[in-house]
């Protein structure tokens, strides 16, 4: 039997390892019901069979952008179209804390339009005055998207790298998708009665996931779930 000194030391010992089960809970996720429920079975809940979803880290997203700056957008207007969307993303990204990255491409060359980090509560004022012309050199642009993603991946190992595409896919050939990408998005801004339907043949190619840009509007600009790491 333990002695009495033991045995409060053991209370002793076993109260401060809840109070600090309780401090370490303040800094969890939600609560994992599922797993919560599978570990309980069909006892009385109690605190240790508590399971939670990881917390999202500082940044633990970057959505990196390549916005085509075309005359084919402009002249069709979808290059304001293709801003509004960016600026409904750029905002949903702020609440969500995650970073952000924006190639456009257009004429003959790319610009590194917004580096990739964390989108500040007003600072998407850059993003109406962007222009364009010219054509579309998407093969440059995803070579500069390979190239920013690897740097991102060497410097945030555990960083999900999100790729979206805003086109209307006046271009031949279609490029490959860039390397270091966990998970794509293309957003379809061709329009008039011709329409050649490249943007949703690139989707496929790269298996991304397909929107048109009308759905987006019609969808209110809520930005598609992202698959999160585990």
């Amino acid at each position: 039997m333990r002695s009495a000194a033991e045995a409060g030391s053991v209370a002793g010992r076993t109260a401060r390892a809840r109070q600090s089960h309780h401090e370490s809970d303040a800094h969890k996720g939600e609560i994992s019901w599922l797993q919560t429920l599978l570990l309980r079975r069909n006892a009385p809940l109690r605190r240790e069979h508590l399971r939670f979803k990881p917390v999202r880290g500082n940044a633990s997203l970057l959505h990196c952008v390549l916005l085509d700056c075309s005359a084919s957008m402009m002249s069709t207007g979808q290059l304001a179209a293709a801003k509004g969307v960016l600026l409904d993303l750029g905002r949903q990204l702020y609440r969500r804390r995650d970073a952000l990255a924006v190639i456009g491409f257009a004429g003959n060359g790319v610009q590194l339009l917004h580096d990739p980090h964390k989108v500040g509560a007003r600072a998407l004022d850059w993003i109406e005055p962007i222009g364009g012309g010219g054509g579309s050199p998407v093969q440059l642009a995803v070579q500069s998207a390979e190239q920013l993603l690897l740097r991102q991946r060497r410097r945030y190992p555990d960083r999900r790298r999100v790729l979206w595409l805003l086109s209307d896919g006046r271009y031949d050939p279609l490029p490959g998708l860039p390397r270091h990408v966990d998970e794509c998005h293309v957003v379809d801004f061709e329009s008039g009665f011709l329409t050649l339907g490249r943007v949703r043949r690139l989707a496929e190619l790269w298996q991304a996931q397909y929107m048109p840009a009308s759905h987006w509007m019609t969808a209110g600009g809520d930005l598609p779930a992202v698959r999160q790491s585990v």
